[in-house]
């Protein structure tokens, strides 16, 4: 995946919409989907790939990515203001949810702190 960021990166905005466009399209490989997803919230700061983001993360399957790298990339959505009810609702759903964040000293999320943690992040003025 680190060669696919270097290819990405010095593409500047076509290399971005590139990689919306294989988010858009992508129905087999559930893991790249939440790798790309993680790729425009790195390098589109615009926020012009918010909705891809969150499609990728949809799409995404749980059980094959890393829980925590899911959770990081729909609080960057959160951030931008963007409404992460759907990735929220994906993780309260998901048959396998739980992780832990390195970066706040190993700390446990389970399937409801995970969902309390992203619904709670969702920007007023949202349905959630």
């Amino acid at each position: 995946m680190d060669d696919f960021w270097n290819l990405v990166k010095p593409k500047g905005p076509g290399g971005l919409s590139c990689v919306r466009e294989l988010i858009e399209t992508e129905k087999e490989d559930k893991y790249f989907l939440l790798d790309a997803a993680s790729i425009l919230t790195t390098f589109d700061k615009s926020g012009d790939s918010d909705k891809t983001v969150l499609d990728g993360l949809v799409g995404a399957d749980l059980q094959d990515v890393d829980a925590s790298s899911y959770i990081h990339v729909a609080l960057q959505l959160s951030h931008r203001n963007a409404d992460i009810g759907p990735a929220a609702n994906k993780y309260l759903h998901a048959a396998h949810a739980a992780t832990y964040l390195p970066a706040r000293g190993g700390y446990e999320l389970d399937r409801v702190r995970g969902a309390i943690l992203l619904y709670g992040s969702i920007p007023p003025g949202f349905g959630g």
